[in-house]
């Protein structure tokens, strides 16, 4: 390919990779998404709109690795690889260009969200587990001293000892009466 062609191809290629990410953000992780699309929008006001993708998939995606380090799988090293296509792509395109005070504000909005994202997701998890751990258990508190037995508890300590044995009197006599088989009648 010639240098004209490339040219040429270059913006429809960032556009194209800057949606393949951001379709993935669409479908798993959308708190990331906006910020890159905060990312875009300020880009926007400060650069040219062909590159506005590029910079919503790049905050996108290195928030989306920070958000889920611990479940990071095979797929995200194919999307790292298209994002890293897209980063050369983008060098090809601005050459020569450096944009020293977007790239400011893009890592002031990129620390800005990664702090208040990454608290977030550990307080809902302090919360998660504080719900699905037991409530802990209050012991008896001990009295040293025995409580006084008054002549109405010594009553109904008679009482309940007296009726318990009535009970066990009760059922050995209906233990020990025999019972009769059942009897079939012939049809």
């Amino acid at each position: 390919m010639s240098p004209e062609e490339v040219s040429q191809n270059t913006p429809i290629l960032l556009c194209w990779l800057s949606l393949v990410l951001l379709f993935r953000g669409l479908l798993y992780d959308q708190r990331s998404m906006a910020w890159g699309l905060l990312a875009a929008l300020i880009w926007v006001f400060i650069g040219d709109t062909g590159a506005a993708g590029v910079w919503a998939a790049s905050m996108f995606f290195m928030l989306h690795l920070l958000s889920q380090r611990s479940e990071l799988g095979w797929i995200h090293l194919w999307y790292l690889l298209l994002w890293l296509l897209m980063l050369l792509d983008y060098n090809t395109m601005y050459e020569g260009v450096h944009h020293y005070g977007y790239l400011c504000i893009f890592t002031a909005l990129f620390l800005l969200s990664a702090y208040l994202s990454l608290p977030l997701s550990k307080r809902v998890a302090k919360t998660i587990n504080a719900a699905t751990r037991p409530a802990p258990v209050k012991r008896p508190v001990r009295n040293k001293t025995r409580p006084q037995r008054t002549p109405a508890t010594k009553q109904k300590q008679e009482t309940r000892a007296g009726s318990a044995q009535k009970e066990s009197k009760l059922s050995s006599h209906w233990r020990a009466i025999p019972r009769s088989p059942k009897r079939c009648k012939p049809s």
